[in-house]
């Protein structure tokens, strides 16, 4: 047995994917029923609020773990459609499209950090902030690792 995988314990991996899908259920159930949206828009809407103006490229690069181009067509499309968010054609095709939140989309996503703050709660239930820091940091550091590394 590899060090580190008792008997007790499941693989990092399954629990790591496990935990990813357990938060998108319930990010989306909890988003879903008092807002009509999910955790993809939330997360889309969160990095055009903290970067006003991101190049739809460099946000579909950056979230292409979590969905592909055409979740992110149909995500950008529910967004617009529903007034909060603008994509901002380019006359530089190079540069290409730029996203911002409407004024309707920055009063909504408000209402989404308050929703969302009620799954940060259920989540850290039993757990304090060093614990949350120990396991991001050592998550990190596995990631890091296994990047680094040659073969």
């Amino acid at each position: 047995m590899l060090s580190g995988q008792g008997a007790d314990h499941q693989p990092l991996g399954y629990l790591v994917k496990r935990l990813d899908s357990a938060l998108t259920d319930y990010v989306d159930r909890l988003l879903g029923k008092k807002h009509g949206l999910g955790r993809s828009h939330w997360q889309l809407l969160r990095t055009v609020s903290v970067q006003p103006g991101v190049k739809r490229s460099e946000f579909a690069e950056s979230s292409q773990i979590f969905y592909d181009e055409d979740r992110l067509r149909e995500l950008i499309s529910d967004l617009v459609a529903r007034g909060w968010l603008l994509v901002e054609e380019r006359n530089d095709a190079a540069d290409g499209p730029r996203l911002w939140l409407t004024d309707m989309g920055e009063r909504g996503y408000r209402e989404l950090v308050q929703t969302q703050e009620s799954s940060w709660t259920t989540l850290m239930r039993g757990l304090d902030e060093a614990d949350y820091e120990l396991v991001v940091t050592r998550l990190e550091r596995m990631i890091d690792n296994l990047e680094s590394a040659s073969l």
